[in-house]
Parts: structure tokens; C-alpha cells; sequence
């Protein structure tokens, strides 16, 4: 359940993201969802692979009905991950945005 509002909240945080700076919504409202589903598999596989090379027979004694340490440490770094990338894309979109004024003052100056 945590999962889907955490999925939720990545979809408007990046769509209302893409919205001030005029940019498709829908486009960065997934790629906040393929963030957090791509650091939850990376996180996944990591364990799994963690715990087959330790001790082989506690990959049959799983028990999906209950939250563990290791959920929630995947959650933390997950948030992280897609707070991480959203902080990159609004400094690149503030980039993006100076440098159009930029160019414009200088049209005229440049020698030919």
C-alpha cells in the first residue's frame, strides 16, 4: 500500500514539475514511476542475490505477507532515488530556461 501512494505522489511531484516549466506532464510523470520501480527491482535483485550467495535455503522460506527491514530500507533509498532525479531535472530546466535570455542579448554583438 505504502508502495502505490509513494508511486502516486512520484507522478504528480514530476508532473507538476514538468507543468512550470512547459513540458509534458504525462512524459515525466512516468519516468518518476520507472524511478522508483527501477530502484525497487535494483534494491530487489541486490538482496536476492545478497541472500542466495550467504544462505541458499532461505530463498524458499520467503514470506510475502509481511513487511520486513529490508522493505522499508528499499523504500527510503527508493524516495531518495526519485528525489534525487527531480532535483536534477529542475536545475536542468532553471539551465534551460537562463539560457534562451542569454543568447538573445548577445544576438547582434558577434563579429561576422
Amino acid at each position: 500500500m505504502l508502495g502505490i501512494l509513494i508511486i502516486f505522489a512520484a507522478y504528480r511531484y514530476y508532473a507538476s514539475l514538468a507543468g512550470r516549466f512547459k513540458k509534458v506532464k504525462w512524459h515525466y510523470g512516468l519516468l518518476g514511476i520507472g524511478v522508483y520501480i527501477g530502484t525497487q527491482f535494483v534494491i530487489a535483485f541486490v538482496y536476492g542475490l545478497y541472500t542466495a550467495i550467504t544462505d541458499p535455503d532461505t530463498i524458499y522460506e520467503n514470506s510475502f505477507t509481511s513487511y520486513s527491514l529490508v522493505d522499508f530500507v528499499g523504500w527510503v533509498i527508493s524516495i531518495g532515488a526519485v528525489y534525487g532525479i527531480y532535483m536534477l531535472l529542475e536545475k536542468k530546466f532553471k539551465k534551460e530556461r537562463v539560457a534562451p535570455l542569454s543568447e538573445i542579448s548577445e544576438i547582434g554583438k558577434s563579429e561576422v
